[in-house]
């Protein structure tokens, strides 16, 4: 078996993986300045790795699909089928996979606390400045002057 073509796709997604990080940490200190033209540069970025990631991803299942065996099959199926220096490298890629993989959750889940506070932030500064609507309902009005009073019964419910 050869599994230098293997380990080569993985590396090329630790590289991609790596960038996307790089762009989410970014990402945090654009939507904490607030720049909106930088945070859409930084999306299109983000599409562009998303993009290359999936056809790397895709590369991947079809080796270890073909390494192993079986459709289903994951890296940590062909570590065990590995031996000698090429289960080591598959560890040690394993392992920074899946710690980039946490760091990128992480940074990402603050991305989307620091999009979701601003939204708060900007809805909380529109309803300061805009003038807020009277509450119009179907119900029963309230009485304004107590020596006004209304009939509250609906034409429906009259007799003809």
């Amino acid at each position: 078996m050869t599994w230098k073509p293997f380990i080569t796709t993985l590396l090329k997604l630790i590289q991609l993986y790596e960038s996307l990080y790089t762009i989410a940490k970014n990402k945090s200190e654009v939507i904490k300045n607030g720049d909106l033209d930088a945070l859409n540069q930084i999306m299109k970025s983000e599409q562009t790795h998303i993009t290359a990631i999936t056809a790397l991803e895709n590369e991947r299942l079809n080796w270890t699909k073909n390494l192993a065996g079986y459709e289903t099959a994951t890296l940590l199926d062909c570590i065990q089928l590995a031996s000698g220096s090429e289960k080591e490298k598959l560890t040690e890629i394993h392992e920074e996979l899946s710690e980039l993989l946490q760091k990128l959750k992480a940074q990402n889940e603050l991305n989307q606390q620091l999009i979701h506070q601003s939204l708060q932030f900007v809805n909380f500064s529109l309803n300061m400045l805009l003038p807020q609507p009277d509450n119009v309902t179907y119900g029963p009005q309230q009485k304004k002057n107590q020596s006004t009073s209304y009939n509250h019964t609906s034409v429906f419910n009259s007799r003809v």
